[in-house]
């Protein structure tokens, strides 16, 4: 089974000596007409403190005032297709210092056309979780009755008090049809 193309996936676009504000190439995000939703961005690894095998930058998602809705990113990487499991895996990390407010990394698939979240799974980050990365893979199931519409992956964040920053690299979708019985025409 062949992935679907996330551009940038390593977020090494644009290049950066520190770290970009709302702008990552090919992902669309939070408003940064509103910053108290928080910041997300390109790190690179100087600035966060944190190597990544998978290039030289981080792409970053910082909340400021929790419990507001944290920020996010997110880019659309194809078409829908019902009853699909889609396993996302990257790899994500906390900087130093940044896990004291219990940030909560969301992976999510969206129907963007309806604007529908289709399925997510949340992990939590804490400061046990700091200057170390972690590899995941979630699947995430698309349902019934959005086949068709573009999809879209986002990661977002949320914190529970305090500022929380969360780092992630290295994105993959791969799709893989979910096998379900056929009707018994006997039954």
């Amino acid at each position: 089974v062949f992935g679907l193309t996330v551009l940038n996936n390593s977020f090494e676009n644009p290049v950066t000596n520190g770290w970009t504000d709302w702008l990552i190439t090919d992902w669309n995000g939070s408003s940064s007409s509103d910053p108290s939703y928080g910041w997300w961005g390109v790190l690179n690894e100087q600035s966060a403190g944190l190597f990544t095998p998978y290039g030289s930058q981080w792409g970053a998602l910082r909340t400021f005032n929790p419990p507001l809705p944290g920020p996010y990113f997110s880019q659309s990487i194809g078409t829908v297709a019902d009853n699909t499991a889609y396993t996302v895996s990257f790899l994500t990390g906390v900087r130093t210092g940044w896990g004291y407010g219990n940030p909560v990394l969301t992976v999510s698939i969206w129907a963007q056309d309806t604007a529908t979240m289709l399925d997510s799974y949340s992990i939590p980050r804490s400061s046990a979780n700091e200057n170390s990365t972690e590899a995941f893979a979630v699947d995430l199931n698309s349902g019934i009755g959005h086949g068709g519409e573009a999809l879209a992956v986002r990661f977002s964040l949320t914190a529970d008090n305090e500022w929380g920053q969360v780092l992630v690299d290295h994105v993959s979708v791969v799709p893989e049809a979910i096998i379900r019985p056929l009707d018994n025409p006997f039954s």
